[in-house]
């Protein structure tokens, strides 16, 4: 289930503190963001987008085994939550697990063909790997979404990965290039 289908089914007083969980992360105050999120834990522990949340404080901080731990406790409950496949991606291939990153990002694009993030994530390491090309199929299609399904819960911005623009930026120079040439 999607993140927006999870809020919607809090009361609007627990919406409200989810936000402001969410505008603190946004704002780097990991230790108010984490207080809020854990205190929602306790009154809705099933509401699978907090593990996500603190998972996501957890890899800020560089606690990449708790935040494992927040995502794997994520998708027991629910094991098609998007979010988390790809965070997990972005553990793995942190740990050099590209091949185990692409699977957890493909997954994610299988679940939810609109969510971008996984798109951006696999662009990103198919460039890493030398595939040019199919990364900037991956990023374009990324790019795509980003409009399309911009997160009305946070303001993060949605391209994430430094460098996610170059191969982009290669593509546009050598379309100029061509065009230049054929002139």
């Amino acid at each position: 289930m999607q993140e927006k289908k999870y809020f919607e089914k809090l009361s609007v007083q627990l919406q409200e503190k989810y936000r402001t969980g969410i505008r603190e992360l946004d704002r780097g105050k990991f230790e108010q963001a984490t207080e809020i999120f854990t205190e929602l834990k306790e009154e809705v522990p099933d509401f699978v987008p907090l593990y996500n949340k603190l998972a996501v404080i957890a890899i800020y901080q560089k606690e990449l085994d708790k935040a494992q731990q927040y995502l794997l406790t994520s998708l027991e409950l629910d094991e098609q939550f998007v979010p988390s496949l790809t965070n997990l991606g972005s553990l793995a291939r942190e740990n050099g697990e590209l091949d185990k990153a692409k699977e957890y990002y493909t997954q994610a694009m299988e679940i939810d063909p609109e969510y971008g993030p996984a798109y951006n994530n696999m662009g990103v390491i198919l460039r890493q790997e030398g595939n040019i090309k199919d990364s900037i199929k991956y990023l374009k299609q990324s790019h795509r979404l980003a409009g399309k399904n911009s997160d009305e819960l946070s303001n993060n911005n949605f391209f994430r990965e430094p460098g996610c623009y170059i191969p982009l930026i290669i593509f546009v120079v050598v379309i100029i290039a061509i065009y230049l040439f054929l002139r």
